[in-house]
């Protein structure tokens, strides 16, 4: 094991991954085979479910205000839990109890961007800087001893160009001259770069002169472009180790047609750049262009490189990884998700809870209504700043591992990644919130005290004995499990338990009877549980026929489903040890 792997097996985190399972449960062929929302189905089950969830830590569930977050509140000013939250804790569960088919939402299938200029001997990073170089066109290193930003390593992919707005597109035009895309280096100690030496992070107009390739002369632009001289725009970039020049752009080639970015680099981009934008000053000296045409340009640097087009304000660009996130799922889910776009297959967390893409769509037969704020103290606490730091797919130790190799640190370039799978935050007692971050990282948090709680109703409809036993295991988990919600996760916050207290069914013989108005029967602790068991027999038949074995007794029994409920059991305390990065299980 290198001396980078063993440094990641100490790495302590709050969270772990659950793998994503191999196997797939399709309970649907078809989308034509799913129930119709315009009658009730009486050889299926539609009724409601009333839960309560009480906060066992602190809990804080945003209004969505960025800038200045308050507990979340319904239309009428009531404290409340949304229901969009419940629902996606549901999903989430039932992504993993229901075996369902990982897609882009659930792995954020964009693409991860990077810039690795130095790295150590022997490292997943060496492999991605030597990936890089050959991106970039940069030369070999010669003289290993030497700071990377000191080499004469030259960029020969690398150009200049403009950055256009063009109503809802984007286009890169290069500048003018031979080669198109062509640009002036200056050094800031040359007597040219004395008036802007100590300029950073902004571009400016100016008025130059060139002769065989070196600029002679340098000079605002002021006034009209003296004769002899050529107008054009210098780019000033960050503060950078060792060496940082100046860059001179010509202005955009008059006939150049430039090349228009596809929908997914400019996505992409913006992305990454919303990841960044906290700690990039000024964040707008990165943002894409808002105005139209030549008065929003930016002096931009692209690389083309295969299908993508990489843009930035430094001429050591960012640049995607080879391969996108979702390259590194384990087969079984890609042959199903191959299976599914041909056939049109649903799993049970798309059937049950809906779908809208392209023009496809099903609307959800389970609605979450919004869980009110029943008991406890009933005003937002103390103001609690919190570096709210989420890990992220990028940092590559922690998501991606070797296919042969679990503890092998892999990086989205390399051929054969694997993701570790769904990420989950360990349950702890709430944490002392750490001081100091800087104020662009810091978020300040106005939680709910421990024992309030929340009370609402979801209402289901036309759900098999199945699919309503996994969406009421998806709610109450096993004995002892504890749900999440909310902010501060890593901080032990929002850690609640959930109770079912009151469930009714729809009765459809009632509407026989000569009564106006149907009938509800009470479903009582025993009969939620034996939906609960119908699943789990379904369950393990179905997954029985799609390895062909025999059908284990339970679906507890696969390791997957034993991480889940696992880290929704195990309560650490705040100086537990857990190797980030670290399966609980090895995939299967």
């Amino acid at each position: 094991m290198s001396n980078e792997e063993k440094r990641i097996n100490k790495v302590h985190a709050p969270y772990n991954f659950v793998p994503f399972s191999n196997s797939i449960l399709f309970p649907y062929d078809t989308a034509d085979d799913l129930p119709s929302h315009g009658e009730w189905d009486a050889t299926r089950k539609t009724g409601e479910i009333e839960i309560r969830m009480k906060a066992e830590t602190p809990v804080f569930v945003s209004d969505g205000d960025k800038d200045n977050p308050s507990f979340f509140r319904t239309p009428a000013g009531k404290l409340a839990l949304p229901g969009s939250t419940i629902r996606g804790m549901v999903r989430e569960n039932m992504q993993i109890l229901g075996f369902g088919l990982v897609r882009e939402e659930d792995v954020g299938d964009t693409q991860i961007f990077f810039r690795e200029i130095a790295a150590g001997k022997g490292s997943a990073a060496r492999r991605l800087k030597e990936y890089y170089d050959i991106a970039m066109g940069l030369k070999p290193q010669e003289d290993e001893t030497k700071a990377e930003l000191e080499t004469a390593s030259t960029q020969r992919g690398v150009r200049a160009g403009y950055l256009r707005k063009e109503g809802e597109r984007y286009r890169i035009i290069p500048t003018q001259g031979q080669p198109l895309g062509a640009y002036f280096r200056i050094s800031r100690k040359d007597e040219l770069a004395q008036p802007f030496r100590n300029k950073y992070t902004q571009s400016m107009e100016v008025f130059y002169r060139e002769h065989g390739g070196t600029v002679t002369a340098l000079r605002w632009a002021q006034g009209d472009c003296p004769k002899g001289m050529k107008h054009g725009f210098l780019l000033l970039t960050g503060k950078a180790v060792n060496i940082n020049s100046i860059y001179l752009f010509p202005d955009p080639a008059p006939a150049a047609k430039g090349i228009p970015l596809k929908e997914k680099d400019v996505i992409a981009y913006d992305e990454d750049w919303e990841r960044r934008k906290n700690v990039l000053k000024p964040a707008e000296f990165w943002e894409l262009p808002k105005k139209d045409g030549a008065e929003g340009q930016k002096p931009v640097f692209y690389l083309e490189d295969g299908e993508h087009v990489y843009w930035g304000m430094t001429r050591f660009l960012r640049i995607g990884h080879r391969y996108p996130l979702s390259y590194g799922l384990p087969k079984g889910q890609k042959k199903a998700a191959e299976a599914a776009e041909k056939d049109g297959r649903l799993d049970y967390p798309r059937a049950i809870l809906g779908y809208a893409e392209d023009k496809k769509a099903y609307r959800s037969r389970v609605s979450f209504g919004d869980l009110e704020f029943d008991t406890g103290t009933a005003e937002e606490g103390e103001p609690v700043p919190m570096v709210l730091g989420e890990p992220k797919p990028s940092f590559y130790p922690g998501y991606a591992y070797g296919k042969n190799n679990t503890n092998a640190v892999r990086h989205y370039s390399d051929g054969d990644f694997q993701l570790r799978g769904y990420k989950l935050y360990w349950l702890k007692r709430e944490a002392k919130s750490p001081g100091g971050g800087k104020q662009s990282v810091t978020t300040t948090l106005r939680p709910l005290s421990k024992g309030a709680t929340f009370r609402g109703v979801i209402r289901f409809k036309n759900l098999t004995e199945a699919e309503l036993g996994l969406l009421l295991w998806s709610l109450r988990l096993d004995d002892n499990c504890f749900q999440s919600v909310g902010m501060g996760k890593p901080y032990g916050y929002g850690r609640m338990t959930l109770t079912i207290e009151r469930m009714a069914e729809y009765d459809p013989d009632s509407s026989y009877d000569g009564s106006l108005s149907p009938t509800w029967k009470e479903i009582d602790e025993e009969t939620m549980k034996q939906y609960i068991r119908i699943y789990d027999d379904a369950a393990c038949k179905a997954l029985a026929e799609a390895t062909n074995g025999n059908p284990k007794r339970s679906i507890r029994a696969y390791s997957e489903i034993q991480d889940f409920f696992y880290m929704k059991q195990t309560l650490h305390e705040a100086d537990a040890a857990t190797r980030a990065g670290v399966f609980l299980h090895e995939p299967g």
